[in-house]
């Protein structure tokens, strides 16, 4: 019994506690947080503004706080929001040279200090726009 295995011998993995982790999360998929977005190759990203286009009248300016491959989740300052809920609206913004133009419909809202925080929900994404968002969490996994 000589080749008999210690648990010494059992090389250790590092591991890390994902603090972000909520049992009540009712996305469908994981978030990708805004700051990993940085460690990717995309430097010099401080915040990404997204633009949001309501009933054709209202052109709000917001910053993305995370998204997922099902939707995003967005901060506004503004103090009065006119959406109702399951509003579909179009919604702008760019990550690296990729800009999106895409449909979202409005899940929740949350009015903060200074502001409001909206979840929406992505409304037919094309298959390119898929298969970057894939990516983005792909790289996360590698990274």
């Amino acid at each position: 019994m000589a080749d008999e295995k210690k648990w010494e011998d059992i090389g250790s993995i590092p591991l890390e506690i994902d603090y972000s982790w909520n049992p009540d999360e009712k996305r469908g998929s994981d978030r990708i947080d805004i700051k990993f977005l940085k460690r990717l190759a995309f430097e010099g990203i401080l915040q990404i503004e997204a633009e949001i286009t309501y009933d054709k009248i209202y052109v709000m300016k917001g910053i993305i706080k995370d998204l997922s491959l099902g939707g995003l989740n967005i901060y506004l300052s503004e103090n009065y929001l006119p959406f109702k809920d399951e509003a579909k609206f179009p919604i702008k913004f760019k990550i690296g040279s990729r800009s999106f133009d895409i449909f979202a419909i409005l899940k929740w809202c949350k009015q903060e200090d200074t502001g409001h925080c909206i979840g929406l929900e992505f409304v037919d994404l094309t298959p390119q726009e898929e298969i970057f968002l894939k990516s983005l969490y792909q790289s996360l996994t590698y990274k």
